[in-house]
This record gives structure tokens, C-alpha cells and sequence, in this order.
């Protein structure tokens, strides 16, 4: 009843202003003389405690012009146009607008010297305007000791304000913001001081507000690069059920937990939900937006549950998706192309893994080529696998060739979001002369060039899903299986299947498991055996949700090339 009475009044509300959007029912009572700025700054909270701090910067505008003498509406529009978890860089005109955030901290400021707002909302002025000197954008070293200043000032209005949700969820931003992405040793992952307060802090709000939608998503970013990445599947379970109904990327966060625990369906599910809710917003406002980046996150991920999966309709569907939704001209844009143009590469990730070679060769490159350099890169690589697969060396080692002129034309700045372009194209490089070695009978100068690329590969940054989305053991395993070096190819499987940490472990994922089993099969002890068994229940399930048999670890296996059993007759449009 009372929820019914709640679903209503929200829905006169949007009735009353017309605004298209549903945030849940997460509200953050402000100092201010108007309902309607109370309304729009309960949802850019939500959208920006969400990561679409554009959204929430239009909600916060809208709040400043009902009541422009409200001090927490300004406090937020410098807020929301801080520099980010997954955004350090800020702009001057442009989202992250530091000439914007310093105007209305100008205001704020005037508001406060008045005696405005209570005493919560003047220590959060206080501390904000900590994290901006001027109106110009500062330089990477300025940035990173403004972020350690307002740090340190969000620590003084935690100790005053402990037992506050909004309060508890702020701190927790900035700390996590000190090492973005590097909140855990990578080899120990043993946490940096800001993430063990972190967790502290988030684990005891969290335990009195277990919905606030801050609080869930940030709970996630602090535990996914942990050794027990699993303890945030529960915490996040409001954000999965639709605790903000309209925010894409906050159902999209428990996702970055699935994939680390091996749960590819459940990922890609929630992922298509995700995606669902990101169309009718960018169906609203476009797509020449940061939050481009987080849409086409969230369609990245359903491409590489697929892969994991050996479910090459999803994954080259959403490959397709990531292409249609991708306004070309954002790569016009060279701050945005770096981070904007490795989502492209996916379609291409996507044939070498299902083996759909003769479709690889007769794929063009873009045009033009300099609006495309690591997209043209990544189609060399994958020429130069089917090349090799199909047998055609002289033609591999052609394009092996050209794709080494094209990754030099590749500006230094390009980036597959947290590893730079030129360092996971060292593992492409390595994975494509490996290729080309097995085929010329060199079996062991293959075995050690992919070894190489898997010791690459383990030494991305974190990211999810992976940096390189063709995880080189799978080739490895199937080569030196092939060759009967069933033990070798078996510590390999056990090694791919571990659990994630550092994001190099793919748990679950079919083709390891496939490679894994067809080891034991060739041994006689009933723990093998009894393992065996373990894996086929396991391959049972995931063919019962795919419909797709996986025979080997990688396609490119020299039995399966020579017997036409890599699957080219579905289409790979």
C-alpha cells in the first residue's frame, strides 16, 4: 500500500514537470524554499551518484533556476562537474566544466558568507571549493593534489557527520578518486589505505541504508579488484532490481562482479537491461555525450559474456549494436576518439574468436584509415590470424607486416579505456607471430611467443572486461593439446580458469573448460575422471542457454581448420 501510494505520487510528479525519467525514491532533504528544486535535485543526485553527471548537471541547473538562492543546488553543479572516477581530466567550456563548477562555487560561497544552509551543507562548500584553485583547467600534477585536498576535507565532514548516508557515499568518492583503478596492490591485492577506509566506511552505511544507490555502486568499484570481489554480489542487488529504474549504468554495476566470478549469463543480463534503459535516455538527449562511454561500456560487456560463453549470436549482435549506436563524429574529436575508438575493435575480437575466417579476409579495412588508426590495427591482427589459420602464410606474414606500420601510426594518447592502444596491441602482435609459427611447423618458438603474449596480457591494468578480449592461453592450451603436451596444455586451462584477480582469470568460461576436459580425458585416475564429469554437467548447462557447442579452445586449432569445423556458415553480418 505504501509503496503503491509512492509509485503514484512520483508518477504525478513527472506528470507535473513532464520530465521523462524515473529515479527511485532516494530523496536528500536540502535547505530550500521550493519543492520543485528540492524534486530536480533529488534527481541529478541520483543520475550523478549513477555516473551520468551530465544528466545531473541539467537536473541541478534546473534546481539553481527555482530557487537560485539555494545553497546545495549550487553545491552540486560544482559537484557534478568534478573530475570523476572514470573521467581525471576536466574542460573548461565543456563537461567537466571547471569555469562552470567555479562559478557556481562563486555563488555558493556568497550564499554561505550569508549564513545559508545547515551546518552539514556549509562544511560540503567548505570542502569542495578545496578541489578548485581557478577557473582554468589544471594541469594532471595541480589535479592530483587538489583531489588529495578535498580528500582530506571530505575526512574532516565524515568525522563531524558519521551516521550520514549522502555524507558516507561522498567520502567514499573521493577516496576511491585518489587512485583511480589502482585501489589494490596487483600482485598481493592487498588494498591502499584509501580503500580500507573505504570499505569501512561503505560496509558501515551500507549496513544502515542498504538501498542508497551511492553507496551499491561504489561498494562495487571498492571490492572488484579485492581477492573476494563475490562479498559485493549482495550489496549490490538493489542496483541490479532497478533501485534508480532509469539509470542504465547503475543496473549495468553488478555486472563488473558477475564477470569476475565467472557468471556470464547473469552478466549478460543484466547488461541488456542496462542497455534497454541507456536507449531511452540517449533516444532523449543523443549520443555526443560522455555518458557515450558508459552505454557502449555496458554493450561491450554483453560482446564479451558472449565470447566466455561460445555464444556467437549475442555477442556478434552486440558487437553490431556497439557499431550503430557510435557517432563517427566523435572521432573528430581527439581527446574523445582516444577514449571512444577501441569500443570498434569489438566486432573484429569477436570473428577470431568463433573462427569465421574466410569473413575476416574479406573484411575491408575502414576508410578512412586516419579517423581509424587502432580499429585498422586490430583488422590486421585478425587478417593475419585467419591468414594463418587458413594455411596462407606467406599472405599472414604479408599483413603481420602492415599491421606493424599501422600500430605505429597510432597516436600515443588511444586507449582501450584504463591500457593504452600500444600496449595491448604487444599482445597482438605476439599472439599473431605465434599463429604463424604453428603453422610453419615451429611448434616451440610458437609455444614461447604465446607464452609472451599471455605474460602481457597478465600485466594490463585493471580493467573489465579485459583489456585484450582473446585471453592467448585459449590459443596455447588448443596448440599444445594438439601437439600432446597434454600436461602443459592442462596447467594452462587450470591457470585461465582460475579465479579473477587482477582481471587476467576467466572462471567458467567455456572454451577453457572444453580444453580442460579433453586433458582429463586422456588420463586414467578417477579424480581426473570425477573432474571430467564436473566439467560436462557444467558444458551441459551453458550449451542448455547458448545452443552452441564449443569444440576446442581456440578455432584456429589446425584439426578443426583442416576438418571445415569452424562454424563459417552462420552469419557474421
Amino acid at each position: 500500500m505504501v509503496v503503491a501510494m509512492a509509485e503514484s505520487c512520483s508518477r504525478k510528479v513527472q506528470a507535473q514537470d513532464e520530465y521523462g525519467f524515473d529515479l527511485g525514491s532516494m530523496t536528500w532533504k536540502i535547505s530550500t524554499v521550493s519543492e520543485e528544486t528540492q524534486r530536480w535535485f533529488d534527481r541529478g543526485a541520483n543520475w550523478s551518484f549513477g555516473f551520468n553527471h551530465e544528466e545531473g548537471i541539467f537536473c541541478f541547473q534546473k534546481a539553481v533556476g527555482a530557487d537560485p538562492e539555494c545553497l546545495m543546488a549550487h553545491w552540486a553543479m560544482a559537484w557534478a562537474n568534478s573530475p570523476n572516477y572514470n573521467l581525471p581530466e576536466m574542460a573548461i567550456e565543456e563537461f567537466p566544466s571547471n569555469k562552470l563548477a567555479c562559478q557556481h562555487l562563486e555563488k555558493a560561497t556568497e550564499l554561505l558568507e550569508a549564513g545559508a544552509g545547515t551546518e552539514l551543507e556549509q562544511a560540503l562548500v567548505i570542502a569542495i571549493k578545496a578541489r578548485f584553485e581557478s577557473s582554468y583547467e589544471p594541469e594532471t600534477e595541480q589535479r592530483a593534489r587538489l583531489d588529495k585536498a578535498y580528500q582530506a576535507e571530505m575526512a574532516k565532514v565524515y568525522d563531524r557527520f558519521p551516521d550520514n548516508s549522502q555524507i558516507a557515499a561522498l567520502y567514499t568518492e573521493s577516496l576511491i578518486q585518489i587512485s583511480r583503478w589502482e585501489l589494490y596492490d596487483m600482485d598481493t591485492c592487498e588494498p591502499i589505505e584509501e580503500a580500507k577506509i573505504a570499505r569501512q566506511v561503505l560496509e558501515k552505511a551500507l549496513a544502515a541504508d542498504p538501498t542508497h544507490p551511492g553507496l551499491c555502486h561504489y561498494y562495487v568499484h571498492c571490492m572488484e579488484m579485492s581477492a573476494t570481489p563475490e562479498v559485493a554480489l549482495l550489496p549490490s542487488e538493489p542496483i541490479r532490481n532497478g533501485q534508480v529504474p532509469d539509470s542504465g549504468h547503475l543496473y549495468h554495476m553488478p555486472a563488473h562482479i558477475d564477470i569476475l566470478l565467472g557468471r556470464y549469463a547473469e552478466c549478460m543480463k543484466v547488461n541488456k537491461k542496462a542497455q534497454i534503459v541507456d536507449k531511452k535516455w540517449s533516444d532523449a538527449r543523443g549520443s555526443m555525450n560522455w555518458y557515450l562511454l558508459y552505454r557502449l561500456h555496458t554493450i561491450h560487456f554483453i560482446v564479451y559474456s558472449g565470447m566466455m560463453l561460445g555464444d556467437f549470436p549475442s555477442a556478434i549482435d552486440a558487437a553490431r549494436e556497439i557499431r550503430e549506436n557510435f557517432p563517427v563524429e566523435i572521432l573528430h574529436v581527439p581527446e574523445k576518439a582516444d577514449w571512444f575508438e577501441g569500443f570498434l575493435t569489438t566486432r573484429y575480437h569477436v570473428l577470431v574468436r568463433f573462427g569465421k575466417w574466410e569473413t575476416i579476409v574479406n573484411e575491408p579495412y575502414p576508410e578512412p584509415q586516419e579517423l581509424y588508426p587502432f580499429v585498422s590495427a586490430v583488422v590486421a591482427y585478425s587478417k593475419t590470424v585467419a591468414y594463418a589459420s587458413l594455411r596462407e602464410v606467406e599472405q599472414a606474414k604479408e599483413t603481420l607486416a602492415r599491421f606493424r606500420e599501422l600500430r605505429a601510426k597510432i597516436p600515443e594518447t588511444r586507449r582501450m579505456l584504463n591500457n593504452l592502444c600500444s600496449v595491448v596491441l604487444e599482445i597482438a602482435e605476439l599472439f599473431a607471430v605465434g599463429e604463424i609459427q604453428y603453422r610453419e611447423g615451429k611448434f616451440e618458438e610458437a609455444f614461447e611467443s604465446l607464452e609472451e603474449s599471455v605474460r602481457r596480457y597478465e600485466g594490463l591494468l585493471y580493467d573489465e572486461p579485459w583489456g585484450w578480449m582473446m585471453p592467448p592461453r585459449h590459443p596455447l592450451g588448443a596448440f599444445l593439446l594438439e601437439q600432446g603436451e597434454y600436461e602443459r596444455a592442462e596447467k594452462v586451462y587450470r591457470a585461465d580458469l582460475r579465479p579473477a584477480r587482477r582481471g587476467v582469470g576467466n572462471p567458467n568460461n567455456v572454451w577453457s573448460l572444453v580444453g580442460l576436459r579433453d586433458c582429463l580425458a586422456r588420463k586414467e585416475d578417477e579424480a581426473s575422471k570425477l573432474e571430467k564429469d564436473v566439467i560436462d554437467r557444467k558444458l551441459k548447462d551453458i550449451r542448455a542457454e547458448t545452443k552452441v557447442e564449443v569444440r576446442a579452445s581456440c578455432l584456429c586449432a589446425l584439426s578443426l581448420v583442416d576438418a571445415g569445423k569452424t562454424p563459417q556458415s552462420q552469419e557474421a553480418h
